[in-house]
């Protein structure tokens, strides 16, 4: 977010999701809130860039978003998971994937637990069972970082 504030050659992409606002986001800015129908529409039209379902809610970068930010002369950033980073990688290999990590196991495990105290703010056993889960995963991802930073380096 950083190039963003400092260059205006970058735009940051606006996913489109099927979750809920939370308080504070604003539609267009933060995410494309669309229902379940829509974003499956999207997805039959070839209108997403990459989607991946999360926590029972749809997530994808919308094509004409992405494509119109292009024609301005943006570079644009798109701020995904794993799996449409892959999805992008595989339909654009041109793109350049830069994957981020926090600076330690730790670190990761903090952000993780807040991120679905976001998601599951009322429901002891959601939250628990998705930070198990996802802890686990988070931390394959972070070895594979891991070894892709010795791998470059």
């Amino acid at each position: 977010k950083a190039l963003l504030e400092k260059y205006d050659n970058y735009a940051l992409s606006i996913s489109a999701t099927t979750r809920n606002p939370r308080e504070g986001e604003v539609d267009g800015r933060e995410y494309f809130f669309v229902t379940e129908d829509r974003f499956k529409e999207m997805m039959e039209q070839d209108a997403l860039i990459e989607y991946a379902q999360y926590v029972n809610h749809y997530y994808g970068t919308p094509k004409e978003y992405v494509l119109s930010q292009m024609e301005q002369g943006k570079d644009v950033l798109l701020e995904i998971e794993i799996q449409g980073a892959l999805k992008v990688k595989e339909r654009f290999p041109e793109a350049i994937l830069i994957f981020v990590m926090p600076p330690n196991a730790e670190e990761l495990k903090r952000r993780l637990i807040g991120m679905f105290r976001k998601v599951c703010p009322s429901s002891s056993s959601c939250f628990l069972f998705h930070s198990n889960t996802n802890i686990d995963f988070a931390r394959s991802i972070f070895q594979v970082g891991v070894r892709f930073r010795a791998y470059a380096g």
